[in-house]
């Protein structure tokens, strides 16, 4: 058996490190560390069925054949592995610390200093014409605009794009991969980064969580993008409108940041002269009251704005169930010929009592308890949701709880399901028209 590890506290190079190795050991087994960075989880969150990774009770009692480790060099690291490296036959380590000591016994080091250790994988990748399917480039991605700031750290590399342009070849979703970052360490800067955090206003408009700020600065200030960028990193809302008024020429400049199409940036500040994209875009203010503007621009953002997309846009209005009288083989069969990897277990009033999926039928599977009923491996507290709630709020629910699926009800009738796959679809990865085939979830 291949084991591929990386460093502890997970972060997105690290995860995007990790899936690419599969393309180089296809047989390989992807191990969760115990934490994940927050930064991370989200990301994780949201790809958790095609990941598919493992712990390491799951492959306890297992010959280890040969152990990959990535995205660190470094023994202090991956201390909750230290009981894999006792007993690999061969360890191999990808890493781009090159700072870093290398303390790692009998292991052959693969090396190059970049920006991203996912861009290491890539170039090999590269070299040896293999493609990638879109979600893995889209992860893969992510970990490039992670450790290399978007391009904005001074340790950025010719690899780093080289690999970024090719995981975008490959179908890597931009929308999804990027953050932006700016570095703000201009003394004046972080004053005025903590000064816009102390004086932020909070708005749920249309269904999108909104911030907004106001600040008066004697004169113009370099900069204002990155900060505004950094307070839109941190706070993470739908998007964000600062406005800052020049006391000394009376003029005044709006900033704004969005992460989603129906907050089109572009739109909203055309009315001010202003002009960018969708998602970013500026507007200066010199023959307007620009305090007015900010006291009033809620009413614009109502006007311009669409509604957040709630849980009825996205469900599956067929929702295949499970009578909890079934055995667990049923239930497996089942599920196998509708193509799911879960379902809600009814009873025979038709009323939801449980959840089952292909993991909880695994759990059956092991101990040779397949012909069981499915009522003892359901689980029967389910997460519901309503047609109303947003995107958002959905995944939210998906990280909180840690599921894929989540039954929409109306009273106490089922009327649809939202799943991981129709998010993804919805934040612009369209998995049908790029053929991607989901063989990690069919594996479960």
């Amino acid at each position: 058996m291949i084991v591929i590890i990386g460093h502890s506290n997970t972060d997105n190079d690290c995860l995007g490190s990790m899936v690419l190795m599969r393309y180089i050991y296809p047989d390989a087994v992807l191990l969760k560390s115990t934490l994940i960075h927050p930064i991370a989880k989200n990301l994780y969150s949201l790809y958790a069925d095609f990941l598919n990774l493992k712990s390491l009770n799951d492959i306890s009692n297992q010959k280890l054949d040969k152990l990959i480790i990535v995205d660190t060099r470094t023994k202090a690291r991956i201390n909750e592995y230290l009981s894999l490296i006792n007993v690999a036959s061969e360890i191999e380590v990808w890493d781009h610390h090159i700072a870093d000591s290398f303390d790692i016994e009998n292991a052959k080091l693969i090396s190059e200093e970049t920006g991203a250790n996912t861009s290491l994988i890539v170039s090999y990748l590269i070299k040896n014409n293999i493609k990638i399917n879109p979600i893995d480039a889209t992860i893969a991605l992510t970990g490039i605009y992670a450790d290399t700031g978007n391009f904005t750290h001074a340790n950025t590399k010719d690899m780093d794009f080289e690999a970024a342009n090719y995981l975008i070849k490959n179908g890597a979703d931009i929308k999804i991969a990027t953050r932006k970052i700016k570095l703000i360490n201009h003394e004046g800067q972080v004053s005025l980064f903590h000064n816009i955090l102390n004086n932020l206003i909070y708005k749920t408009i249309k269904g999108h969580y909104i911030i907004l700020s106001y600040i008066e600065l004697e004169d113009q200030f370099p900069g204002l993008s990155g900060i505004v960028e950094k307070v839109f990193e941190i706070e993470n809302p739908d998007a964000y409108f600062a406005f800052f008024y020049f006391v000394k020429n009376k003029k005044g400049l709006i900033v704004a940041r969005s992460r989603k199409e129906e907050i089109n940036v572009n739109n909203i500040l055309f009315r001010y002269h202003g002009g960018g994209h969708i998602f970013a875009g500026s507007a200066k203010i010199e023959d307007q009251d620009i305090k007015k503007i900010f006291l009033t621009f809620k009413k614009d953002l109502e006007e311009k704005m669409e509604f957040a997309k709630k849980a009825i846009d996205i469900m599956n209005k067929e929702v295949y169930t499970i009578n909890e009288d079934w055995s667990v083989k049923q239930a497996s069969i089942f599920l196998e010929s509708v193509n799911c990897t879960g379902a809600p277990v009814v009873n025979k009033e038709n009323k939801l009592v449980g959840f089952i999926s292909l993991r909880d039928i695994m759990k059956a599977r092991k101990i040779n308890q397949i012909n069981s009923p499915v009522s003892a491996y359901m689980h029967k507290k389910v997460i519901t949701g309503t047609k109303d709630m947003t995107i958002d709020s959905i995944e939210i629910l998906f990280q909180k709880y840690n599921i894929g699926h989540l039954p929409i009800i109306e009273g106490e009738k089922i009327v649809g399901i939202v799943t991981r796959k129709d998010i993804i679809k919805y934040l612009g990865l369209n998995l049908e028209e790029k053929q991607i085939i989901f063989q990690n979830i069919e594996s479960l």
